[in-house]
């Protein structure tokens, strides 16, 4: 059996590429720069890795699984954040519709997040959407955040 190690760039680049098939957003960056850009860059989106979760070990050994000898299931958690530069508060909900819908559609689309072959996760699901909220240092700047989680397979033998 060959080893498959959690191939986190790969997962990176697929999302980055489903994230690139909503029409409303001008960039995509595959990750976060922690700062906003320039205003003839949005909307745009920025990914960063969360938590990632393994089976539980204890004294009594790992964690029991559906996986087969020598695989593990990692969970992981992404941020997606979406900033665009929008006028008003009303002019904001109507975006924030859309963009939670077409996230929500692209995700479910593809839900193994395929960059370039075949599925670099077991699944993906958005799990959380929250609303636009203003950036305090930057008011006619908006943001939403999404959580999306991934399920990773992997092999140590």
């Amino acid at each position: 059996m060959t080893a498959t190690p959690l191939d986190f760039p790969s997962v990176r680049a697929g999302i980055a590429a489903v994230l690139n098939t909503i029409p409303e957003l001008l960039r995509v960056n595959q990750y976060d720069p922690g700062t906003v850009e320039a205003a003839n860059n949005m909307p745009y989106a920025t990914i960063r890795r969360g938590a990632v979760t393994a089976p539980e070990v204890s004294v009594y050994g790992e964690g029991i699984g559906t996986e087969a000898l020598g695989q593990e299931t990692h969970s992981v958690d992404w941020t997606i954040t979406i900033y665009a530069q929008i006028a008003g508060q009303v002019d904001a909900q109507q975006q924030d519709d859309v963009f939670t819908s077409r996230l929500v559609a692209a995700f479910d689309a593809n839900r193994m997040i395929d960059p370039n072959g075949p599925g670099v996760c077991r699944f993906s699901r958005v799990t959380m959407i929250e609303p636009f909220e203003q950036i305090e240092s930057t008011r006619a700047v908006w943001q939403t955040v999404a959580t999306l989680r991934t399920v990773i397979d992997s092999s140590i033998a």
